[in-house]
């Protein structure tokens, strides 16, 4: 597993040199514990691309490929068809992604495009295995999901 935040270029924790993946929980658990919150908008494009690059170069063919990302869905002057690519170069990567969107006020659009990698058409049943919904972080921090 590797955790990373990211915002925007430049503004990423762990820095990618540092980034890697880990197998103990214990070290991964204080790795997030390290990290202080951005609390600034995310691009939500570049970060994929990001996770995709860093996927590619860091893990063996093998390996199942997941990105668990969380967001509201909204992004620096990103468009769906944007999003769209952005999703479908992780897909070719073979990254599956799953989306915790957090807080009501959230892009909808933007939000089925990060977990179907479509503008035009929304799976529902996909839906309903790759996006969950949590009021507010603070909610995560209780364990409360509910799934959509």
């Amino acid at each position: 597993v590797a955790v990373a935040q990211y915002s925007g270029p430049g503004q990423q924790r762990p820095g990618r040199g540092a980034l890697q993946f880990l197998q103990n929980y214990t070290v991964l658990a204080s790795t997030v514990d390290a990290m202080s919150f951005f609390n600034d908008a995310t691009d939500v494009n570049d970060a994929l691309g990001f996770v995709t690059r860093f996927y590619r170069e860091a893990s063996s063919r093998e390996a199942k490929k997941r990105l668990l990302l969380f967001s509201d869905g909204n992004s620096q002057g990103a468009t769906a068809a944007a999003i769209e690519k952005a999703v479908q170069e992780a897909q070719r990567a073979d990254i599956e992604i799953f989306v915790v969107v957090v807080g009501r006020q959230v892009n909808e659009p933007h939000v089925r495009v990060l977990v179907t990698g479509k503008t035009a058409e929304y799976d529902v049943a996909f839906g309903e295995r790759h996006l969950f919904r949590v009021p507010s972080y603070q909610a995560l921090l209780r364990g409360v999901f509910y799934q959509t």
